[in-house]
């Protein structure tokens, strides 16, 4: 998954990012990834098809987590080999 960067980084450079996943029957989002740099994309595994899944990203700095960004649209996940 690939993402824009924050339009203000609140004063200090972002360090790395934390992707949520929220599942169809998740009561809330949870940490499911982190970037090892600033850099706007991840690549998401351990996920079953079938599954409904949203994602949201939280950029962090020296001043800690950021609001998070507004939700994806809800996504069915497929074997990567069928349409």
């Amino acid at each position: 998954m690939r993402w824009q960067p924050p339009g203000f980084d609140g004063g200090r450079e972002i360090t790395h990012y934390v992707v949520e996943q929220k599942g169809k029957y998740d009561l809330d989002f949870l940490e499911v990834y982190q970037t090892s740099q600033p850099l706007c994309e991840a690549s998401l595994g351990d996920l079953r098809e079938g599954q409904v899944y949203e994602w949201r990203v939280r950029a962090v700095n020296k001043a800690g987590l950021s609001k998070p960004s507004e939700p994806t649209d809800k996504h069915v996940a497929k074997h990567r080999n069928r349409e």
